[in-house]
């Protein structure tokens, strides 16, 4: 399966790639609206987090990708202690939930080897599902 190579963050003439990947994914989630003093928060920590890519979806979620079967279950255990210190050192944010998983993630990737959008899969799945259940 093959990715537009002139689509978003494309570089002319260069071809995108797909192709699966190992790797970790981080959900946090809000239970209801975030509000944009505390969605600025969640955005300053997911960019301080070291993903390969991270993204906002309605309603309060953030998903953070880690690609790689090396190096991604330190970088995991990373961003959620620092998710953790944030959470418990900010009143305003104690009601986030987390839910992680590892495993198989397809991905679109951009000319330069970025990804390209937010990978797909079970993986994906079982990281949404333990953020919801957390929030519960």
């Amino acid at each position: 399966m093959g990715v537009d190579p002139g689509g978003p963050g494309a570089t002319a003439g260069a071809a995108a790639s797909s192709r699966e990947e190992a790797g970790v994914v981080v959900v946090v989630r809000a239970p209801d609206t975030l509000s944009h003093d505390r969605a600025a928060v969640v955005r300053e920590a997911m960019d301080n987090l070291g993903s390969d890519g991270w993204w906002f979806l309605n309603p309060g979620t953030f998903i953070a990708v880690f690609l790689g079967a090396r190096d991604s279950t330190e970088r995991l255990e990373k961003a959620h202690a620092m998710l953790e210190r944030l959470i418990s050192q900010s009143p305003a944010l104690h009601d986030l939930a987390t839910g992680s998983a590892e495993g198989r993630l397809l991905c679109a990737f951009d000319a330069a080897g970025h990804l390209q959008s937010l990978p797909l899969g079970h993986t994906v799945n079982v990281a949404l599902t333990e953020a919801v259940r957390n929030a519960g």
